[in-house]
């Protein structure tokens, strides 16, 4: 007797995905948690929004040229010439004769943070309230919707955030219900850095000095802002709008701000650095991330806290953060508020950022909502899926929770126009360029889940860099296309040591055309990876030597 064979019942992969929900009971003023698209994301801490820790906000078209330095052009730039196997070969290696151009070239362009988007919240008293001020905390991200519920308490006052991104827009849309908004201490902020060249940077941007933004134009239910820094590409637009009776209101005078004493350290071992402190107030604002860095180590092997008094406008207070986060004290008058009606008991809102002026109607933030209501899952349903359930091995949730999570995280971090950098869209590495020997690890799997539409980017991008790198092969007397090792969206190779030898990074075009053609074997695929396939193919060929005595 042959039994029929009973075809196995699909994934659900709702419940595959809402099992490994993430949820956040305490203030974590180092990771954050992100909505995005691939093309943006924002990392928001516990209250859903940026209010006490400066996360990022971050796009693929937010670069920044500085300016160059005095009385250079890029013009200027000759790659020093060494020789290799018998010819005289350009690299691009910093040039001794420009110095400062050469480290212009490592800096730029760099990648940008848009802007900041907070809650203030004030305390019965009058003054500000700090991480430690909130309880009952309990952020969930249901990456299903992805949509991010953020819950706290301040004084026993309940507030409720609501926030998401739109799936095709440089925007996230938030909805905040409380009682402190009838009681006039909660309001939105919106605010932007200045430039920040370093390498690697955590919360990306310059803090320091007064706003970054300037007000263009406001109406109702909308406000224009332009941040202007010195360089090429060097204009953000963010556009506010929202729903209900809300009013902006534009930055103050600073108020005073005097230091009364800091100090660093942990139980049993604190230093004075009240005069460390002290040197680093810039009109009005003391903001830094918190290490040993700054204040040395007086508790080895201990997290230590800085704890600071002061007082600002003549009202004392103290403040606390943890080794590795970041401390603001001052300048909140730096920011353009969003001051809802206290009778209307919510506010709800949507910030926009792009590089030109938002000319057209921003979705509202239910139509957001819904809009990224209906891309998660989507996303969720097209290509593979492992359920593990049914495992007996008792790590079968863990490393379900990884599959789905790195998902998730790679849809918001990794799925856009340009090849990711190494942190993707959390924060600054390298200036916030791409390796393109990392970009086989950062992209590949999206084949293997068969997520071609998230994969067929890599091949674009290829075609964009095509003419830098065969500049690069011509110059150095090799056939095709020699692809650059770490580069931002103009294709201009970082001048490098290690840039400009390795060769890592060369055949990954043909790793992903294979990929592509494995799985769509047609002369089709053929016919669109041919230029990007001869063009690598012709330079491993004219690079290769032969070596006699091996």
């Amino acid at each position: 007797m042959i039994l029929p064979l009973i075809p196995p019942a699909p994934i659900d992969r709702h419940a595959l995905v809402t099992r490994h929900n993430v949820v956040l009971t305490a203030y974590d003023g180092e990771r954050p948690l992100q909505v995005g698209n691939g093309e943006f994301a924002f990392g928001m801490d516990v209250t859903g929004l940026q209010t006490f820790a400066p996360f990022n906000t971050m796009s693929q078209w937010g670069w920044l040229r500085s300016p160059l330095p005095k009385g250079e052009r890029i013009e200027n730039y000759r790659m020093p010439i060494y020789p290799t196997h018998g010819r005289e070969v350009p690299y691009p290696l910093p040039d001794p004769n420009h110095p400062a151009l050469s480290d212009w070239l490592r800096k730029n362009p760099h990648r940008l943070n848009l802007g900041r988007v907070g809650l203030v919240l004030t305390k019965a008293d009058g003054t500000a309230a700090s991480p430690k001020d909130l309880r009952n905390i309990r952020q969930s991200l249901d990456m299903w919707r992805g949509v991010v519920t953020s819950q706290f308490e301040i004084e026993s006052q309940p507030v409720k955030v609501v926030t998401v991104c739109h799936p095709k827009l440089d925007a996230i849309a938030a909805r905040v219900e409380s009682p402190l908004i009838g009681l006039g201490r909660l309001s939105a902020f919106v605010d932007a850095p200045g430039d920040d060249d370093r390498e690697f940077a955590h919360f990306v941007g310059n803090w320091d000095g007064s706003s970054g933004l300037e007000r263009l134009n406001s109406g109702r239910n909308r406000a224009d802002f332009v941040r202007k820094l010195p360089g090429d590409g060097a204009y953000t637009h963010v556009s506010l709008t929202w729903t209900g009776d809300a009013a902006i209101r534009s930055p103050e005078p600073s108020l005073p701000l005097k230091l009364i004493r800091a100090e660093y350290g942990a139980e049993g071992s604190w230093a004075d650095v009240t005069s460390v402190a002290e040197r680093l107030i810039r009109e009005n604002r003391l903001s830094l991330r918190v290490g040993n860095d700054l204040f040395g180590d007086p508790a080895e092997k201990r997290v230590k806290t800085l704890r600071v008094t002061y007082e600002e406008g003549g009202r004392r207070s103290t403040v606390e953060a943890k080794e590795n986060e970041q401390l603001t004290i001052g300048g909140a008058n730096r920011r353009f508020t969003l001051v809802p009606n206290p009778k209307g008991g919510a506010l709800a809102f949507v910030c926009a950022f792009a590089p030109k002026l938002l000319s057209k109607r921003l979705p509202s933030p239910d139509a957001t909502l819904i809009a990224s209501e209906k891309a998660w899952p989507a996303y969720w349903q097209k290509g593979g899926a492992i359920d593990l359930s049914e495992s007996k091995d008792p790590r079968w949730k863990e490393l379900e929770r990884r599959i789905v999570l790195s998902q998730y995280l790679m849809k918001v971090n990794e799925s856009g126009s340009e090849p990711p950098q190494e942190s993707g869209l959390v924060n600054n590495g390298w200036y916030g360029r791409f390796h393109l020997e990392m970009v086989w690890w950062h992209l590949t799997h999206w084949a293997l889940w068969n997520r071609w539409d998230d994969i067929e980017r890599t091949r674009r991008f290829y075609l964009r860099q095509m003419p830098k790198a065969k500049e690069l092969a011509k110059a150095q007397g090799y056939q095709g296309a020699r692809w650059p090792k770490c580069i931002g969206p103009d294709g201009q190779e970082w001048p490098f040591w290690n840039h400009a030898y390795l060769m890592w990074q060369q055949p990954n075009p043909i790793f992903f055309a294979e990929l592509d053609y494995r799985a769509h074997p047609t002369a089709e695929t053929l016919k669109k990876w041919q230029p990007i396939v001869d063009a690598t193919a012709d330079f491993l060929a004219s690079w290769a030597f032969y070596d006699a005595p091996t």
